[in-house]
């Protein structure tokens, strides 16, 4: 059952990252909109600490394919992975940390501190990274910038909370149920 999960979010993680290098690099620097990370958050969320990594490295590798072969090119392909990961892995560690998951997508307090998780401190610090890495590559901008964590932030804001509904058990039983599929799937 894992295995098939891991499947399903390599695919999702790896389509959404290039639909967004491919439709939202207006200026051919960073995407407007990222939604791949709040992939991967939802997906994080849901899996045991112990299986991060092989989670996360399969992610990262495609990742790094989507830079090298749609975005950035191959120099900011395996540092732009990094940051994607990394993101992901903080934005989820603080959550973790600072919400109860009993109160998952259930309270204004817990909606708060998923605001300041997602759409402040993860996507600040991913910009942070993305800069150095750009700047690196002498592509380094101030409206880069701008878009990276505008992209990151509100991807994050607006994708996590649907992914999470998506990958909750209980209600994939639900709709199995609904659908005449059957038992809920565990």
């Amino acid at each position: 059952m894992w295995l098939r999960s891991l499947v399903f979010l390599l695919l999702a993680y790896g389509v959404a990252g290039a639909a967004a290098l491919i439709f939202t690099r207006f200026d051919g620097g960073v995407a407007f909109l990222w939604i791949a990370t709040a992939i991967l958050i939802a997906a994080l969320m849901r899996t045991a600490t112990r299986r991060w990594p092989l989670t996360l490295a399969p992610c990262g590798t495609i990742s790094a394919l989507n830079t090298g072969l749609l975005g950035l090119g191959w120099a900011a392909a395996v540092p732009f992975a990094v940051v994607n990961l990394l993101e992901a892995t903080v934005a989820v560690l603080l959550l973790r940390r600072w919400a109860q998951s009993s109160e998952t997508l259930r309270s204004l307090s817990w909606f708060a501190r998923y605001v300041v998780a997602l759409a402040l401190v993860a996507p600040l610090l991913a910009t942070g990274m993305a800069g150095l890495a750009l700047a690196a590559l002498g592509r380094f901008t101030g409206e880069s910038m701008l878009h990276y964590v505008s992209g990151y932030a509100l991807g994050n804001l607006s994708i996590t909370p649907i992914a999470m509904m998506l990958t909750d058990s209980r209600l994939a039983g639900r709709l199995g149920r609904c659908c005449g599929t059957g038992e809920p799937t565990r």
